[in-house]
């Protein structure tokens, strides 16, 4: 699993709210750690913050990357990659950077 794949979400009760889930981990941890930092992906319908919450698009449909609401997923309960997001690494580290740093 790479940084910035995309795989369903696994949990039941958070699914219909936010179908995936986005790997923010570095791929140099993600091969020795059994556990990765996500955050999820919502239909992008209401109001987001710009840099915080990108919008990126996955299997057609459009979403937003809730960045303030990362957590530890072991490994385990993903399962294979659906996509990735990649192409919007810029964004993603500028959202990862306003949420830690504030810059």
């Amino acid at each position: 699993m790479n940084q910035f794949d995309i795989m369903a979400n696994p949990f039941p009760r958070s699914r219909e709210r936010q179908p995936f889930l986005v790997n923010l981990q570095s791929d140099l941890l993600a091969r020795t750690l059994d556990t990765i930092v996500v955050a999820p992906l919502e239909p992008a319908h209401g109001t987001f913050a710009d840099r915080l919450n990108p919008s990126v698009t996955v299997e057609g449909e459009n979403y937003v990357l809730v960045t303030q609401e990362n957590v530890t997923v072991r490994t385990s309960a993903l399962r294979k990659p659906r996509g990735s997001i990649a192409s919007e690494r810029d964004r993603i580290i500028a959202a990862l950077d306003l949420l830690f740093t504030g810059i």
